[in-house]
């Protein structure tokens, strides 16, 4: 998907409702193209358009709120739509996928989520976690992964204490951060 396709789809995104948007990328999906591929070349650009519009003034805060709940229901009906092909829950690894404490942009984590979890992975998602939620998670299954969304700097400050809490409980001694 190129700049002006993102650019479109995120006006689009402002005045359609989930169901006329789940037809303009149901032509995606039948013409071959990946629901990961979706989910990655086409609704995090446009989430990522839309932050963009609202601090060009081009829309306000409800506008941009309403946005991004018409792309993370998308998310869900593409999901829905078009499960993993059969033989894909091998369940080999499994991750925790969460935004950091007190971060309340969640679109990503789901997106990621949903790719590891169609690429066979067993997963958790965290939505507007407490820190104690992670912790809590980490101290009571064995993660392979945790993969942590920070969509702001404002939340930078505090990655360093809360990956030194995450390792200190984890069940895995050899967990693997991604940030």
């Amino acid at each position: 998907f190129d700049d002006a396709a993102i650019r479109d789809f995120a006006s689009q995104v402002l005045v359609l409702e989930v169901e006329a948007l789940t037809d303009l990328v149901a032509v995606h999906l039948e013409q071959g193209v990946a629901p990961e591929t979706l989910f990655i070349q086409l609704i995090a650009p446009v989430a990522r358009e839309l932050g963009d519009k609202w601090d060009r003034d081009e829309c306000d805060f409800v506008d941009v709120t309403m946005g991004l709940w018409r792309l993370q229901s998308l998310l869900r009906s593409v999901a829905a739509w078009m499960p993993p092909s059969s033989g894909w829950r091998q369940h080999i690894n499994r991750a925790l996928f969460t935004s950091m404490p007190g971060d309340q942009h969640s679109l990503g984590t789901l997106i990621i989520s949903e790719c590891f979890q169609r690429a066979g992975w067993d997963v958790e998602t965290l939505i507007e976690p407490q820190q104690s939620d992670i912790l809590q998670a980490l101290s009571a299954t064995s993660f392979d992964v945790v993969g942590l969304t920070v969509t702001t700097d404002f939340y930078i400050a505090a990655l360093p204490k809360l990956l030194t809490a995450m390792r200190s409980v984890s069940c895995n001694p050899n967990l693997a951060i991604m940030v």
